[in-house]
């Protein structure tokens, strides 16, 4: 860590009194969102619709000109519901690209372009502005399909503007009116986990500087789901419905967008319509949706101390009507916001002593944390005082004896900087996974870990975590499982007991019991198949809907207790037997069993080889899922599930491998040797 405290010193002092050393830049940035249903931008038709929403005459002359900076949030660029249209991404993108930048002219110049999958956030600035811009960073996060796929999820663009910082994120949240909850956790994990790295600086920046918005598409259904009541005429009956409107009481009761500022909406839902009409959607042959107001624009100030909520100010929050290319109506927010410029004073600013600038901390040596559980995120939150003379930069990393920090260790600020006589607060969480579970187990299901606590160049802090780990039958062996006659967590106790009585420091491997009776596959597999098969089959998208991850916590407690299962959404089974497979410590048909298939080779023969050489417990949990995924198949005709969509989310899981959604799908051997064991049931 090579810094100069005195420089570090001084910077926070003039932040401090930023207002003596700046003056303000007022700045037009337009801010809108639009949800275009995988609608082609490139017809003359749907140009003439982006014209209309970006150069508005009326609000042009209203405000003076053109804006300074426009931030466009689009999502669903491509068709979510089609696996091969993920790969068109590249292409829909530059078509986007170019009908804005078309529409826009040579007065701008684009300074972020950002996609992923059906998300694509895009921002031009005035050419003449563009040499005030700077810093610009881009990352995103993915919260779609079981937390990991970018069909959900946001997309965050960073840039300095003269000298504020100005953060925008896209996001397209978790789908379906009763799926409030799931709406909140994509929102909070956007949140917490889109930041953005600087290739010189190597630092962490959360997303939201002096101010954070968010063109969003969020939607958010009402809670009436009487389908007479999905026209809406007279604006008193719209104002009746928004009365209802989730994210206005979610953001009351404080549980997601609390800190976001909205204005008043006075314009009618924006969801759902008949594409090219002005009418809500009431077709018999579609689904019927209650109108909503899923596409927002929101805002609020970051952490740092220069920015201002009263910064931004709206000048105008609506939607464009008569755009109709898609189901959704575009939303925009033409806003204000008074950016600020250093004069270069704060020089004058006096430096203590060198010998007062020496850092100091005081900090706990120890974090114990109460027992975890497998897939189950635990966190407790470290506190570092500043007690010395000046702001700390403080680094969380390995012992000497480590390379690195353990894969099940999580700091969400792992370095930083702490003003004088000031305290930080770090949030230290647990989640183990497959890939850390067994090194866990080994050392008698604990954890002992003590991880450097660095300060400036030379102080160093030592912080010991402590744990206790309660075993689950997730991130398991398969050969372990199908030996375990009784559910994990009692054979656990048990032999925590013995050894206890016996003062042995070991550990019993059941899996080298070979006068064990083993079972054909394990029992907890068997238990969420037999579950789906009697309740899931019918259900729309099972496998491809997020579950809760509160009820997948307690199907896992259910399986490795043997109780019964509490009632909770069929969606969150599937979920489960997806994690349970993708978790298992050694997959269930090796990608490597993949790799020498090609075009020219006898697909039948090569898979009734690769299953040979499966060991018998991974052949019979192979052939036991296969089997069940072609009953699945059966009931397409009401579960809308087809070959390819089963194969893309069973292949990775049961290969325990990941598809690059920039290549082909067609190019990925798992799923199409999966593909092909689904569709030959002669297999």
């Amino acid at each position: 860590m090579d810094w100069d405290v005195s420089s570090e010193y001084f910077e926070w002092e003039v932040l401090k009194e930023w207002k003596q050393y700046t003056e303000k830049k007022k700045v037009n940035i337009f801010c809108s969102t639009y949800n275009v249903n995988a609608k082609n931008p490139s017809s003359e038709r749907n140009e003439s619709g982006i014209k209309l929403l970006l150069l508005d005459p009326n609000m042009l002359e209203a405000y003076g000109g053109s804006p300074d900076i426009y931030v466009m949030a689009f999502q669903e660029i491509v068709d979510l519901n089609n696996a091969t249209s993920y790969l068109m991404e590249s292409e829909v993108k530059l078509e986007w690209e170019q009908c804005v930048g078309k529409v826009l002219g040579s007065d701008y110049s684009k300074v972020c372009s950002k996609s992923m999958v059906g998300l694509l956030l895009l921002a031009f600035a005035k050419t003449d502005m563009v040499e005030h811009i700077s810093d610009c960073l881009v990352n995103t996060c993915a919260v779609g399909l079981f937390g990991t796929v970018g069909n959900k999820g946001g997309i965050g663009f960073h840039m300095k503007f003269y000298d504020s910082h100005l953060c925008f994120i896209s996001s397209h949240l978790a789908a379906q009116q009763n799926n409030v909850q799931g709406r909140n956790q994509d929102f909070w994990k956007i949140i917490e986990n889109l930041k953005f790295l600087r290739n010189e600086e190597k630092d962490r920046e959360e997303a939201g500087n002096d101010e954070s918005k968010q063109n969003k598409e969020v939607l958010q259904k009402k809670e009436n789901n009487d389908p007479d009541n999905t026209l809406f005429g007279s604006t008193e009956e719209w104002k009746t419905l928004l009365a209802k409107d989730q994210m206005i009481l979610e953001r009351t009761q404080k549980n997601a967008f609390a800190e976001f500022a909205e204005p008043d909406i006075d314009f009618p839902p924006t969801y759902k319509y008949q594409p090219h009409t002005k009418e809500y959607d009431r077709r018999p042959d579609k689904k019927v949706r209650m109108p909503a107001w899923c596409d927002r624009v929101l805002w609020r100030r970051g952490k740092r101390p220069t920015g201002d909520i009263g910064d931004v100010k709206c000048l105008k929050y609506d939607a464009v009507q008569d755009l109709t290319m898609s189901d959704h109506r575009p939303v925009y927010a033409w806003l204000t916001y008074e950016s600020f410029q250093s004069e270069g004073n704060g020089s004058q600013t006096q430096r203590s002593s060198r010998n007062s600038l020496i850092p100091a901390i005081r900090a706990d040596n120890e974090l114990s944390f109460p027992s975890v559980k497998y897939g189950e995120s635990s966190a407790r939150h470290y506190t570092i005082f500043n007690i010395g003379n000046v702001p700390v930069r403080y680094e969380f990393g390995p012992s000497p004896q480590n390379p690195s920090l353990p894969g099940w260790l999580k700091i969400d600020r792992p370095q930083g900087t702490i003003p004088v006589k000031e305290k930080v607060q770090v949030k230290i969480e647990i989640l183990v996974t497959s890939n850390c579970c067994k090194k866990i187990m080994d050392n008698h299901n604990r954890i002992d870990e003590t991880i450097l606590l660095g300060v400036g160049q030379e102080v160093l802090h030592f912080v010991t975590i402590h744990a206790d780990y309660i075993p689950s039958c997730f991130g398991q062996k398969l050969d372990y499982l199908i030996r375990l006659k009784e559910p994990i967590r009692f054979v656990e106790i048990t032999q925590s007991d013995k050894e206890k009585d016996k003062g042995s420091n070991s550990t019993t491997d059941l899996s080298k019991d070979d006068s064990s009776q083993v079972l054909s596959i394990p029992k907890e597999l068997w238990r969420l198949v037999e579950h789906l098969y009697k309740n899931g089959m019918d259900t729309e998208s099972i496998f491809i809907t997020k579950g809760s991850q509160n009820d997948i916590a307690m199907i896992r407690e259910c399986l490795d207790t043997n109780k019964d299962f509490e009632k909770c959404d069929i969606h969150s089974f599937g979920e489960a037997l997806v994690r349970f497979l993708e978790g298992l410590q050694d997959p269930v048909f090796p990608a490597s069993l993949c790799s020498n298939f090609d075009e020219n080779t006898d697909i039948t023969q090569y898979c009734r080889q690769a299953l040979t050489i499966l060991p018998l417990s991974h052949y019979n949990t192979f052939l036991y899922v296969v089997s069940f995924l072609r009953e699945v198949l059966k009931h397409s005709s009401r579960n809308r599930l087809t070959v390819d969509r089963l194969a893309y989310q069973f292949s990775c899981a049961l290969t325990q491998s990941t598809v690059d959604l920039n290549g082909k799908l067609q190019n990925h051997k798992p799923f199409l040797l999966l593909k092909f064991f689904l569709s030959h049931p002669e297999l």
